[in-house]
This record gives structure tokens, sequence and C-alpha cells, in this order.
């Protein structure tokens, strides 16, 4: 099997008015409540279990692109969602919503300009509808991409320099780690594709975080790397068994909204940087999706 040094050389409008009214005699304000208080709950559920911690993960490797309180909203009202579109979306591509079909909602950025001329965000409440909610055909979507494809695309564009050690630490639980100081990645030889990826993943996670934060600190950062490392083995078809979460840091009992939400912005960034290299070095077409904002919503 090829190491991972030779793989590495070969990658080298304003916002609606609160009192419009949107049907079923609920307004804009009342289901953008809603969901606020449903991301809030997802927020708790997730942190409960490991359990249910991956299940959210699951769906963040399925729809990265949707923010994170998308995504929590998204597990809340249908888990197991792969594509989402609203019932308009996918008439133009004649495809039919099943009779009784019920829509879920998430949230959706509109700027809007304030009276002193600055530019706002709104969020607002649209409903969506799964593709199993259609009629559409349901194709699943193997990774057809072998081990080394993978890796080469995983160190594509590296934030960080990646090398093999000889004589890796024998302290060392994972198969590769960062080091802050030098901004390099330090892993084992001899590792299968799978444990190259979970590990590598991971070390980068910390040199993606490691580049936006002051007086970084690895062992701070530990549960977010495995997080990261969880999905993007999940997203590409690689076996998560070497990373699953066994239990949530005793910290976040401590942690206000804010605190937590920061956390999870975090992996979720993590989570596009790496995956968008990967992409693009497996010459992987990136879906524009309409329906998922564009950049973090404030929820």
């Amino acid at each position: 099997m090829e190491n991972l040094d030779e793989l590495m050389n070969q990658s080298k409008a304003k916002p609606s008015q609160n009192k419009t009214n949107t049907g079923k005699g609920e307004s804009i304000k009342e289901k953008r409540d809603r969901c606020g208080a449903m991301i809030d709950e997802m927020y708790a559920e997730i942190l409960k279990t490991p359990d249910r911690l991956m299940a959210y993960l699951d769906v963040q490797s399925r729809l990265s692109a949707y923010s994170v309180g998308n995504q929590l909203l998204i597990l809340k009202q249908k888990p197991n969602a792969t594509k989402l579109k609203t019932f308009d979306a996918w008439k133009k591509e004649e495809v039919n919503v099943k009779k009784g079909a019920k829509g879920m909602m998430i949230l959706e950025p509109r700027p809007y300009k304030t009276k002193d001329g600055k530019t706002g965000t709104s969020f607002d409440p649209k409903t969506v509808f799964d593709i199993s909610d259609t009629t559409a055909e349901i194709t699943e979507e193997k990774v057809s991409h072998d081990g080394a494809m993978l890796v080469r695309a995983l160190v594509h564009d590296s934030p960080a320099d990646i090398s093999t050690l000889k004589e890796y630490p024998s302290d060392r639980e994972d198969g590769a780690y960062y080091d802050v100081a030098e901004n390099h990645i330090y892993a084992r030889q001899k590792m299968s594709y799978a444990e190259i990826l979970t590990s590598v993943s991971q070390a980068l996670a910390h040199a993606e975080l490691a580049a936006k934060k002051e007086n970084y600190r690895v062992a701070d950062h530990a549960f977010q790397a495995r997080c990261v490392a969880y999905v993007i083995a999940k997203k590409y078809g690689v076996p998560t068994d070497l990373v699953q979460i066994h239990s949530i840091p005793a910290r976040f009992a401590d942690y206000d909204k804010k605190q937590i939400k920061e956390e999870f912005g975090d992996i979720h960034a993590c989570v596009r940087a790496i995956s968008g290299r990967m992409d693009d070095a497996l010459g992987l077409k990136k879906e524009k999706q309409k329906d998922a904002p564009s950049r973090e919503d404030s929820r």
C-alpha cells in the first residue's frame, strides 16, 4: 500500500414585516420564533448523549451547505432528509410533492438596508420538502473514490505541512497530531487509508482552528476536532468506528448559549473548509443550494 508521504507527493431586500400572515393563522414572527425555539431545544438535545450528537453530525455530513441552525431544524423535523427544495422549486423540475406531505421550516437569510444605510440581515422562515416527500426517484449515491484518492484529496492544499515519523510517539493514541508551534502535522507510518483519513482530518481540524484563535491549545479543542473527523469520514463513505464520540465534554454544562453556538460554528466551518478542498481535488461539482443560507444564521 502507498504510504502517506507518497500520496502527498501525488497531490502536491428589506426584511419581511412581522405582521405579515403566512397562512394557517401564524405570522412570520411567530414562525421565526418557533424556529428559534426548536433550534435552542436541539442544541440542548444533541448535548444529552453521544448518540444524539452523532445524529446531528450525520445530518451535517449530508447537508453541510446549510447553517448549523438549519441543520438543527432538519434534525428536529426530518432527520433523514437528503435533498430539500421549496414546493415551487420541485415543480420547476417537473417533480410533484406528494399529496398530504408535510413540509418543514428552515430559516433563509434576507439582506436589507437600515434607515442609516447600513446592511442588516433578517432570517425568515421558509417551507421546504425533502425528496422523500416527492415523486422523484431516490437513487442512493455511493462514493466511487478509493482510499488513496480520498487521502490525496484530504492532504490537498493543506494549511499545515504534513509528514510521517519513523519513530512515532508511543503515548499518542491517534495516528496523527498537530504541532501548534511548528504548524506541522506528524503522522504514523503504515496506517490503513481509513486510519489516515480519520486521524489526519482531526489534525487538520486543529490546524484550521489554530489559524483563527490566539494562544491555541490542542487539548482544549480535541472534542471539536473529533467531531470534524467523524463528519468527514461519514461524508466520504469511510467507516466512522475509528472516531466514535463516546462522551460529551463536561464543560458544556457551564457554557452559555453563545459559547455553545461558537463551538458548533467552529466544527461547521472546519468541515466546510476541509471538504471544500477535498471536493476540488476530487473534481466534484459543488452544487449551489438556493435553499441553503450562504452564511451562518444568527440563531
